[in-house]
This record gives C-alpha cells, structure tokens and sequence, in this order.
C-alpha cells in the first residue's frame, strides 16, 4: 500500500565464505513505478538520480543491489512506496539479478504491486 514498502526477505542456503553482492536491474514494464512513487531520500540512498518529475524507474537506468557480508545468509531489499493520494492503477516494480561474478544460472525476479488507489 502506499505509504508502506515493498519487501523482500532473501535466505542463502549456508552462509557466505565471502562478500556476496546480488546485483538487479529495474525492468520495465507497462504500469511500473516512477520517480514520485518512492521518497527522493530513498533514490539518493541507492544511487537513483533522476528528475523529480514522473519518471518510470527502469528509465533511470541504474542498478540496485542486494549485499550479504561475509558469514550471513539473510538480506533485505526494500522499497519505500510515498503516499501522493492521487487515483492511480496498479503499478509493479521488478527486480532482476544479472550475473557480474557470481555465476548465477537461473535469473532470481522480485516482483512488487502497489494496489490501486482511490
């Protein structure tokens, strides 16, 4: 809902030998979130900088991540969603990994929905 965040709880098998970082694109999709769904504070925090107007996410171009230090097996991934209480659809941000050095075979997708509005 808004004003609430998207949240994601991921669990490794066994712990990390190492630093492990997942990295993910924002992939587009026909009712995604914008730049006004989520607190400029958040963009900051991740790297996302965009113009304050209503810009899709994915259009930013820019990769979030996800880092498990060494020993853990639990990270989260949040997204704050803003209360702006105008009428809107259903919007969706998702998240895929991409493999940069951790071989991953199959692509993990995290998939958000912010219910309609009224």
């Amino acid at each position: 809902m808004e004003g609430e965040s998207l949240r994601w709880d991921l669990r490794l098998s066994t712990p990390t030998t190492g630093v492990l970082v997942l990295f993910y694109y924002i992939q587009p999709n026909g009712t995604e979130l914008s730049t006004s769904d989520v607190p400029p504070s958040w963009l900051d925090s991740v790297g996302l900088w965009g113009p304050s107007s209503h810009l899709p996410l994915s259009s930013l171009g820019s990769i979030l991540y996800v880092s498990f230090p060494y020993g853990i097996t639990n990270a989260t991934v949040l997204v704050p969603i803003t209360t702006d209480r105008k009428s809107e659809s259903d919007e969706m941000i998702i998240l895929q990994t991409f493999d940069y050095v951790t071989n991953i075979t199959k692509p993990l997708t995290l998939v958000g929905r912010v219910p309609r509005s009224d």
